[in-house]
């Protein structure tokens, strides 16, 4: 969003253009939403080996990838799911932005 408020979307990719990038290791904590608010239950556990990759596919959308290691409480099974969230990516400088990526995951079983 720039000064007047309104939405700025980045275009200086070609489309076609990737990059990735690792991350370094940290804990994962997933919060348990109850009637649409955040509840007390949490789940911790150490993600390692975490891999993001974005592949730009239209001027305004990328297609992603993020491939890890979840470590840590035991899980019962395979999960697969949806993920709708709002990333945030704040230029610092030339080289470095500040990312931010938060929202939902919703089991598909």
């Amino acid at each position: 969003i720039d000064a007047e408020g309104q939405e700025v979307f980045y275009s200086g990719m070609v489309i076609g253009g990737e990059h990735d990038w690792d991350y370094q290791d940290t804990d994962a904590i997933r919060k348990d939403i109850v009637n649409g608010k955040e509840g007390k239950s949490e789940t911790r556990r150490r993600a390692t080996g975490v891999r993001w990759r974005e592949v730009k596919v239209h001027q305004h959308r990328w297609a992603i990838s993020v491939t890890g290691f979840l470590h840590g409480q035991p899980i019962e099974e395979e999960e697969e799911s949806v993920l709708i969230a709002d990333q945030m990516a704040t230029k610092l400088s030339p080289t470095s932005y500040h990312v931010a990526l938060k929202g939902v995951s919703i089991p598909l079983k």
